[in-house]
């Protein structure tokens, strides 16, 4: 015998299923509605797609599929967002604030304008965010600091004005922070020393001034400080030398002064990258330097360092060392005896040793570097002797400067043989011969008139 219903259960069961279906939780049906109707709205206030990158946005296909996007296989909600390279050009919507289960939002690459929205700060399961080379303009919101999965940042390349945010000093899982290239103001905040996972400060290109706050170097993770190119005084903290996790550090085109410590390279043994050119530094270059075995690029340009160079003997994988216009060498014949140190570093590509004081005869042993070696700028020293015959060696020399020494001798003819060369840069020495009929074979280089004394 069937089960009977009585019928006042008909009569009231669109009110039971509209009550079971509004219990539901919003992650099976409303959530992912949520998510497909947040897109449309940001398509709708994108003003320009010239590579119909949007085009799939329409209601032929499931929003999961649409170009860009990713959904998670549970929930079918939004966890990542791609349309980087898209030419894409307007504001960024607030609707994304509603893509609540968002991990990834990367928009670099585009030509999009306009403030950061706010609404941005309800991701928080937001783990990697970048607008790299936009238009953004405006200030970076406080209420980042919400998205506290925040794994990394990325703003560089933008019109970004105001200051870097107090609030970010919460983001304790943050790892990259990347701002340059904006416009920001004021300091570096001392806050920054709180964010503990840290590894990636990439700031330079903006209008930062003030001290760099001791606070950094609490940063204990750091591996790349870049803070260069910007308005920074005072001096360098001494914390900072203590990380010695640091690979990339470069304070570049500031105001900085000080000296560095003699146990640079000893503290910061892990180098790769040590750029502190522009600055107001004074005293040597530590000897310890060498002792950062894995340096790649040692630039120390147009500061106020003085004395002999060190011996570079356990640098082997250098590639650049430039250390020109500063007030090094003491006129003295043994000035450049360091650069024999440098013999295994095979793969040196430039050496800018210009505008100093280096006394002595031209370093024949240049001519024993790699042929991996292709700019060599010795202009503005003390330099006396002739060029010797061996300069032919370095058959992929792009860039020869020797001006304003005290060179004589005949010109090589075998600079004829360089067919890499682009300039020849001779002016202000003694040179007593014309320039040699193999130079009718550069057909590139640009040779600077040299001057007889």
């Amino acid at each position: 015998m069937g089960l009977s219903l009585p019928p006042s259960f008909f009569l009231f069961m669109p009110i039971v299923v509209f009550l079971l279906w509004g219990s539901v939780p919003d992650s099976v049906h409303g959530g992912n509605e949520t998510d497909r109707l947040a897109l449309l709205a940001s398509k709708a206030e994108i003003t320009g797609d010239p590579l119909g990158i949007l085009n799939s946005w329409n209601e032929s296909v499931h929003f999961c599929q649409w170009v860009g996007v990713t959904c998670g296989h549970r929930h079918q909600r939004v966890t990542e967002l791609i349309l980087s390279n898209g030419k894409l050009s307007g504001p960024i919507s607030p609707h994304i604030g509603n893509l609540s289960f968002l991990r990834w939002l990367r928009l670099q690459n585009n030509s999009l304008s306009h403030d950061i929205p706010q609404e941005l700060g309800c991701l928080r399961r937001l783990k990697f965010r970048s607008l790299y080379n936009n238009s953004v303009t405006g200030e970076i919101p406080a209420n980042i600091s919400r998205c506290f999965n925040l794994i990394a940042l990325e703003f560089t390349q933008n019109r970004l004005t105001g200051e870097i945010p107090t609030d970010l000093s919460c983001l304790s899982k943050l790892q990259g922070l990347y701002i340059a290239k904006n416009n920001l103001t004021r300091g570096v905040p001392a806050t920054i020393g709180n964010l503990s996972s840290l590894t990636i400060l990439y700031i330079s290109y903006n209008n930062f001034g003030g001290n760099m706050p001791d606070s950094l170097g609490r940063l204990t993770n750091l591996e790349t400080f870049v803070v260069a190119v910007n308005r920074l005084v005072g001096t360098i903290p001494s914390s900072i030398f203590n990380l010695s996790s640091i690979t990339e550090f470069n304070i570049g085109q500031n105001q900085i002064k000080g000296i560095l410590p003699t146990n640079l390279g000893t503290s910061l043994s892990n180098l790769e990258f040590l750029g502190v050119g522009a600055n107001l530094l004074t005293g040597s270059i530590p000897s310890s330097i060498s002792n950062a075995t894995n340096l790649y690029y040692l630039v120390l340009v147009a500061n106020n360092f003085t004395g002999k160079m060190p011996k570079l003997d356990k640098l082997h994988n250098l590639r650049w060392l430039y250390v020109s216009l500063n007030h090094l060498g003491i006129g003295e014949t043994d000035d450049l005896s360091f650069l024999s140190s440098l013999i295994n570093a095979t793969d040196l590509e430039k050496l800018g040793l210009s505008d100093n004081g280096f006394g002595g005869v031209f370093p024949e042993v240049i001519t024993n570097f790699s042929i991996s070696l292709f700019h060599v700028s010795l202009r503005d020293n003390k330099l006396y002797g002739s060029i010797p015959r061996g300069i032919r060696h370095l058959v992929n020399l792009r860039l020869f400067s020797i001006g304003n020494n005290h060179l004589t001798g005949n010109i090589p003819a075998d600079f004829g043989k360089l067919q890499n060369l682009n300039l020849l840069w001779l002016e202000g020495n003694r040179f007593y011969a014309d320039i040699p009929s193999s130079f009718r074979k550069l057909i590139h280089v640009t040779i600077s008139r040299f001057v007889r004394k």
